[in-house]
């Protein structure tokens, strides 16, 4: 009886020191019906848009295979502002006709940038090695005349109070499994204690 409630006492000390990891939200805006060329300054709780950008239903490139509605467009740049603090940006699809920038920035200044070309083709871009926190995304235009669909907008909030999912948000949440090292190592002593009283218990 006295090992049983170690073990619950054990596992109790783990699951306080093990909160639940953020999740990757994917904005796909497939929620918002047909919005051909109906501008769009802001997505739910989530986007604080810049203006230019209209919400636009298929058929075009832009649609990956995970969402098969709507996208963002625009015939110039495109940024945004995540409205509930900085998050990890874990990339976009991106579809259109030109040369572009992917810009992170964070407080303003740019932290991160790559180039990506999308010539009626629908690409993933990605931020490659970059994890840093960033409150703003911006995709610009390398030079002259383009046009841009962004869709599947992927990120994982560190802030813990979020959108309500549902309702205007169009949500694919992936649970983040990996355990932290230090809960790990919290399991790891533990089932060794409790290893070692069953020894001493055996020889006594």
């Amino acid at each position: 009886m006295k090992l049983f409630k170690i073990v619950a006492g054990a596992a109790a000390v783990v699951a306080m020191a093990s909160p639940l990891r953020a999740q990757q939200v994917t904005l796909n805006f497939d929620d918002l019906g047909v919005c051909t060329g109906t501008p769009l300054t802001t997505y739910g709780g989530w986007l604080s848009i810049a203006s230019g950008v209209t919400c636009q239903t298929g058929p075009f490139s832009v649609v990956s295979a995970a969402s098969t509605d709507n996208y963002l467009r625009s015939a110039g740049n495109m940024d945004w502002t995540f409205l509930n603090g900085p998050v990890v940006f874990n990339g976009l699809y991106a579809s259109g006709y030109g040369s572009f920038f992917l810009d992170l920035m964070s407080g303003g200044n740019v932290v991160y940038t790559r180039s990506f070309g999308a010539y009626g083709s629908n690409v993933f871009v990605g931020p490659n090695s970059y994890s840093g926190q960033v409150d703003r995304v911006r995709v610009r235009i390398y030079q002259g005349y383009a046009v841009l669909g962004v869709d599947d907008i992927a990120f994982t909030p560190t802030q813990t109070t979020l959108p309500t999912p549902g309702g205007v948000d169009e949500l694919v949440n992936q649970p983040n499994a990996t355990p932290e090292p230090a809960t790990l190592l919290l399991v790891a002593s533990g089932l060794g204690g409790v290893g070692a009283l069953a020894r001493r218990r055996r020889k006594a």
